[in-house]
């Protein structure tokens, strides 16, 4: 079956309520009761123009109810309009009241009582919008009534003792005080008419639609405040647990007591608890201060930080994971953390968690889009901009391939870029794709040394497997300090990586991370040091040419051959050997590798993964499913066919290729 119509363009509930059956006879009455005054009903009329029909069935379009409504008001204020100026009735007006009022009554009946029976899981889109229509609901049938008592009842009013003939001010007042049941009294129907029993219906009717606008605006108030604290109960609890068992609780607990209680965590941690998912990573956090106030507090409490190219002031944890403290003010100019929030760019990720307080603070659409799995961009700025960021477009693909969360059409100029991008791509060699990546990073190389591209973005551009979001790694023929130096008089924006080498952030979002290579060592003694034979290659980017290692070249990476590299094995750390096992596995689902002795001796190794090899697990798996790979089954298959089904990296990848659940009760993994 196809999936249901996309998040706005039909985002709703089947219209499928009258087939159902119920067990009580009075409801079904009602329910035949109602069908038939929905064949007097303008709204239905407009419905088959405003619904969409999808593997059998029938979706409406959640609009339809806000053009009812302000078709009916501008008709109904025209219309008295009309009466009030020439003082006189428009021959059908009170055929248009009748039906708006029948209109009125049919819609409350199907929303109170019809649809929570009769049709399944059905909820409103949201209480504002029924309480807004409840209230125009209201003002119609003030001015229906008065220009019924106008159209059929001129004769059967008194003023003051004395019979009239109405006019369109006495009967928009009588209206307003019957449905409003005040009663002045000082204009009434004449008792025993038909005029006074329609005043009196006028008045029933008006007690149960202000009632069901108080109840209305009530609930809405009561059930805003319970999801918000069961929603933040759940989410503490998941996020606090998830913390806990990575071993971050502590930490946490520490650096929130240093900034008095003001530290506010964002960003995946809290995103995957509202989700349902484990996560494990940087931990992203937002402060109420000014930038100098948090540098401040870190220092004096002995912190140490840099700060990322984002501006965030980053902690090390001992795992190689991160603190990445974001100021307030670089967001909105001030200390007020929802209006940060505001300012994200995705609404999945617009919640701060302060796990000292137990408080939960987060967007509307961050409430509206976690409980629909769906995701919208609300950076105004960025939309406005039209902004072409690859990073920006990166964590799109995640939420969107990933985490399946279904795209708002305010995302739609994102996938054009998106699209874009891959066409170009396409439409280039891998020269072609060197030559301009060169043109990126060459004023990051300073001038008379040499600079080469290596590793992924070269291999990646041999095979044709090139993705916009590929890292560009790049060794430069100079000492760390001169590096250093120059990026700093070019005004590239770095912070340091995990072997404390500059990543730069280029122009359009890309990163790129740059290796110092000493005039001590030269380019094919830095290969023997990488663990795939497949990034032994290099591209110059002055000479603008391909440059091969001793142990690989262009045609046995073009024939997808793998081989892992013995002096690696030999010389690097357990943690550093984990993550190439885990890396391996990647090449192979990626670019379709074939396995020899050496991949499969590798792959054949028991590991314990620790919380730096989880997180770039995670990381490895979203670039798969960002490379458009659905299913890794057949890929695994093949390898298991060499190292047996039950080998710990199959049965990692296994187990993490979709977003892994956290339990009802938020355990640990």
């Amino acid at each position: 079956m196809n999936p249901p119509p996309r998040a706005d363009d039909f985002p709703i509930k089947r219209c499928g309520m009258w087939s159902t059956k119920s067990d009580y006879f009075l409801l079904s009455i009602l329910r035949e009761i109602v069908w038939c005054l929905r064949l007097f009903s303008p709204i239905s009329w407009l419905s088959p123009f405003f619904s969409l029909k999808h593997d059998g069935r029938r979706y409406s379009h959640p609009n339809t109810g806000e053009v009812y409504l302000l078709t009916a008001s501008f008709a109904s204020i025209v219309l008295l309009i009309s009466a009030w100026l020439f003082d006189k009735v428009l021959i059908f007006s009170g055929a248009w009241a009748v039906l708006v009022v029948i209109e009125n009554i049919q819609y409350q009946l199907q929303t109170i009582f019809i649809r929570p029976v009769f049709q399944t899981n059905y909820k409103p889109y949201s209480a504002e919008r029924t309480l807004l229509i409840f209230i125009g609901q209201y003002i119609h049938t003030i001015i229906a009534f008065a220009l019924i008592y106008l159209s059929w009842f001129k004769d059967s009013f008194v003023v003051n003792s004395q019979k009239i003939e109405l006019t369109m001010p006495i009967a928009f007042e009588f209206s307003i005080v019957t449905i409003t049941t005040l009663g002045f009294g000082s204009v009434y129907a004449l008792p025993g008419t038909p005029a006074a029993l329609v005043a009196s219906s006028q008045a029933v009717l008006g007690v149960f639609l202000l009632g069901l606008i108080i109840s209305v605006g009530v609930s809405r108030t009561s059930f805003r405040k319970s999801v918000i604290i069961n929603s933040g109960d759940t989410i503490q609890k998941r996020c606090s647990s998830a913390l806990k068992d990575w071993g971050y609780a502590d930490d946490v607990q520490d650096l929130g007591r240093v900034f008095e209680n003001r530290l506010w965590i964002v960003g995946g941690w809290v995103r995957n608890a509202a989700l349902g998912y484990q996560y494990v990573g940087d931990i992203d956090c937002l402060v109420p201060l000014a930038p100098e106030e948090i540098a401040a507090t870190l220092k004096c409490s002995g912190y140490n930080y840099q700060k990322n190219s984002l501006g965030a002031f980053r902690i090390r944890l001992p795992d190689g994971n991160h603190f990445d403290i974001m100021s307030t003010y670089h967001h909105c100019g001030n200390h007020d953390v929802l209006k940060a929030l505001r300012s994200f760019n995705y609404s999945v990720n617009s919640a701060a968690l302060n796990l000292l307080t137990n408080q939960l603070i987060s967007t509307k659409e961050f409430e509206l889009d976690i409980s629909s799995n769906s995701v919208r961009f609300q950076n105004i700025n960025a939309i406005s901009n039209q902004t072409l960021d690859y990073s920006l477009m990166y964590d799109f693909e995640v939420l969107r391939s990933y985490y399946r969360l279904r795209p708002h059409n305010n995302l739609d100029w994102l996938e054009r870029n998106v699209l874009g991008l891959e066409q170009a791509i396409s439409e280039q060699n891998a020269e072609g794709l060197l030559r301009l990546a060169s043109n990126e990073i060459n004023v990051l190389i300073p001038v008379s040394f040499n600079g080469w591209i290596v590793r992924g973005f070269v291999r990646c551009a041999i095979l044709g497997d090139l993705k916009y979001w590929d890292d560009i790694d790049v060794i430069v023929e100079c000492e760390k300090s001169t590096l250093i130096d120059h990026l700093f008089s070019v005004g590239a924006i770095y912070s340091l990586n995990f072997y404390g080498n500059p990543k730069v952030t280029l122009n359009n979002g890309r990163k790129a991370d740059i290796w110092p290579l000493p005039k001590t060592s030269n380019l094919d003694g830095h290969f023997t040091e990488y663990a795939h034979s497949a990034d032994m290659l290099a591209w110059s980017v002055k000479e603008e040419m391909f440059v091969e290692g001793s142990l690989s070249s262009v045609s046995t990476v073009a024939r997808r051959e793998l081989s892992i590299n013995p002096n690696f094995i030999r010389n690097a750390q357990p943690s550093d050997i984990n993550y190439c096992i885990v890396k391996t596995l990647y090449l192979i689902i990626r670019h379709k590798f074939t396995i020899n002795e050496s991949t499969e001796n590798l792959l054949k190794l028991e590991f314990s993964p620790d919380n730096l090899l989880m997180k770039n697990l995670f990381k490895l798996i979203k670039e798969l499913h960002l490379c458009g790979i659905v299913n890794i089954e057949n890929q695994l298959e093949y390898v298991s066919s060499y190292i047996g089904s039950n080998a710990a990296v199959i049965i990692l990848y296994r187990k993490y290729w979709s977003p892994p659940q956290t339990d009802k009760d938020a355990s640990s993994l």
